[in-house]
């Protein structure tokens, strides 16, 4: 009787140590981008696994939405695939001092159905497209098939970029952006909230046209969609959205992505942001499909010894 009653006083100072344990996690709140989240869901058990005492609570509802959560003290980190604008940073500003931290570099990618044989867009073309202005594939060489235009949630990084680089065609200029500033997406464009939603749709209509980051295209999705090369203008070659074309910036559709967040008011945020650029946070977004922001130092090396080549 007296062991049975010294094994279940062991048993419930088991449980009570271990819920303790638990109590004491701290939780980060990371919140924001949808085409960062391959690179956060990757992080997660690594990071965890280095920083036993925190669990990282991450989700992707878009820039804008982690954004304003970090601005009403629900999250302890936005991610964001575009720039803050200033605005923005203001009000963020109203609160106390804000870090926009540069942690990755990423491209847009152009992608349909597997099938259609469309190769590669311009500029112009694909801005026409998505403004409705070409309704057909067989109007840029490819079959006779109704065009169906997907495009992300307003709360979405790549939907702002896409919208102002591509739509409304800043890429091609000042002079171009003032004529298409008040472009909007062709009507019956179809909203979609998430990559994962794009790439089944896309999957299911053989006329279907969206964007979305390389991670999510290269890592998740690639059995759904076809990517196109891509250029900006019509005397530039089309070029494929490898990594190589992305850091050599002969692919023309890419931006960098960032984490927000206010230095010093909390210390785990502040180490989580560090380790994001400091070597094994940048390999493993490397290994989530996209651009380290800091280059590796094989890379520095090699680039050093060409540079000293060609002095001779």
């Amino acid at each position: 009787m007296k062991c049975n009653r010294f094994v279940t006083l062991l048993l419930v100072s088991a449980l009570a140590l271990s819920f303790a344990a638990c109590k004491e996690k701290r939780k980060l709140v990371i919140r924001g981008s949808n085409t960062m989240l391959p690179i956060l869901k990757l992080v997660e058990k690594t990071y965890e696994e280095e920083h036993p005492d925190v669990d990282l609570v991450v989700s992707g509802p878009g820039s804008e939405a982690g954004l304003d959560a970090l601005e009403a003290g629900e999250a302890d980190i936005a991610t964001s695939s575009r720039e803050v604008y200033p605005g923005e940073l203001d009000k963020l500003k109203e609160n106390g001092p804000v870090e926009v931290q540069e942690v990755a570099y990423d491209c847009l990618l152009l992608v349909v159905h597997p099938d259609n044989p469309i190769e590669s867009l311009r500029l112009q073309e694909t801005s026409d497209i998505f403004a409705g202005k070409i309704k057909n594939w067989k109007e840029v060489g490819g079959a006779d098939l109704p065009i169906k235009v997907l495009v992300r949630n307003e709360k979405s990084g790549s939907a702002d970029y896409f919208e102002e680089h591509v739509l409304r065609q800043l890429d091609l200029g000042e002079a171009a952006f003032e004529k298409a500033r008040e472009r909007e997406y062709a009507e019956g464009a179809e909203v979609v909230e998430s990559n994962a939603d794009m790439s089944k749709i896309i999957s299911d209509s053989p006329g279907a046209i969206g964007f979305m980051g390389m991670g999510s295209a290269e890592k998740v999705h690639t059995a759904l969609v076809q990517t196109l090369n891509y250029a900006r203008v019509p005397g530039e070659q089309p070029v494929a959205p490898t990594i190589e074309n992305v850091y050599n910036r002969t692919y023309r559709l890419s931006r960098p992505m960032y984490l927000v967040f206010r230095p010093g008011k909390n210390a785990d945020a502040d180490t989580f942001a560090e380790w994001m650029i400091s070597d094994e946070g940048q390999r493993m977004i490397k290994a989530a499909g996209y651009l380290r922001n800091t280059m590796e130092e094989i890379q520095v090396i090699e680039q050093k010894n060409k540079s000293q080549e060609s002095e001779k």
